[in-house]
């Protein structure tokens, strides 16, 4: 089935997304409450004792980058490969997803190589939200696919 294999990769990077931005938020507010609780110290000692924690929270962000350019982003440039390979197992209205998916990870690919200008990567807007009919898509045609399996094929309800 052409969907599954999408749909596996695609579910694999949202939940490392949710986790990640689940992290993010308890980190932000972990510091917030840092800050908070040193607000009796002098502004020099405030500081000593965030600063201490500070190589942590960055080390968090450090982690998350290199996360997705070892291990998620590679998922995405499988997925275009599945894509690629697999093409004519597509639609045609999944068919026309391929330029996105494509743009989407060639954008990518020219930023974590340091190809593409600053400015560049702020015009181009290039965001994952961008992908999101593709991901609804594949879910809807995996779905429908799967219940035609599971009740058979309208013309051919049973296999001999």
């Amino acid at each position: 089935m052409f969907y599954s294999p999408l749909l596996g990769i695609r579910n694999i990077i949202q939940n490392n997304a949710e986790l990640r931005l689940t992290i993010q938020g308890k980190a932000h507010e972990q510091l917030e409450i840092l800050g908070n609780q040193n607000e009796a110290l002098s502004p020099d000692e405030k500081q000593k004792a965030i600063s201490e924690k500070l190589e942590q929270y960055k080390n968090l962000i450090n982690y998350d980058e290199q996360r997705f350019e070892e291990a998620l982003f590679p998922l995405y440039e499988e997925m275009l490969d599945y894509f690629r390979k697999n093409y004519w197992l597509a639609d045609k209205e999944t068919r026309r997803y391929y330029p996105a998916l494509l743009q989407f990870v060639e954008v990518w690919n020219r930023n974590l190589k340091d190809a593409l200008p600053i400015e560049v990567w702020e015009a181009l807007d290039h965001k994952e939200s961008n992908l999101m009919d593709f991901y609804q898509h594949i879910e809807t045609k995996h779905e429908e696919l799967r219940l035609l399996l599971k009740n058979g094929s309208p013309t051919k309800p049973y296999c001999n």
